[in-house]
């Protein structure tokens, strides 16, 4: 038997912890570990979800 073939378990085969869904609707997982916005205790997947969520979008300034 090898004495290195039991050694620490690798913290990344553990179950990820989802601590919220997104809050613009999408359904996606907040999982902790990653990165994510938050705003005002709100989580938003990304970019897009976040300017979904406030009704915002890009636009290019001076231009119709």
């Amino acid at each position: 038997m090898d004495r290195f073939a039991y050694g620490r378990r690798d913290p990344q085969a553990r179950e990820l912890k989802v601590i919220a869904r997104c809050a613009c609707g999408c359904g996606e997982e907040i999982v902790e570990g990653y990165e994510y916005i938050e705003a005002y205790g709100e989580w938003f997947a990304d970019t897009d979800c976040f300017l979904k969520y406030h009704d915002a979008a890009w636009r290019c300034a001076g231009v119709s």
